[in-house]
């Protein structure tokens, strides 16, 4: 099955205490969106990551990047599309 991406979507749900919220996109693959939000604790970005393997190497190393700017703990969630397994996660 094709996913029909224009009526996808990623979304937050959170409680009054949000500090912060920011937009980042990547440079590769059709969903390119970053969602930073920043509450008391920590800070959560939500992702949905590309289908092809060779850009979501690229994004991860995107999404790494943003987060070691976090001075808070992170939480990171979403499609992360990882069809060969946990190892893609590891850089």
């Amino acid at each position: 099955l094709m996913p029909i991406v224009r009526k996808q979507g990623n979304a937050i749900l959170a409680a009054p205490r949000v500090t912060g919220e920011r937009f980042h996109y990547f440079d590769t693959g059709i969903k390119k969106l970053i969602i930073e939000l920043e509450l008391d604790e920590c800070c959560v970005f939500l992702v949905h990551l590309s289908l092809k393997y060779r850009h979501r190497q690229q994004q991860l190393r995107s999404l790494h990047d943003l987060i070691v700017k976090s001075h808070k703990p992170v939480i990171v969630a979403g499609d992360f599309n990882t069809f060969w397994g946990n190892n893609e996660l590891f850089l």
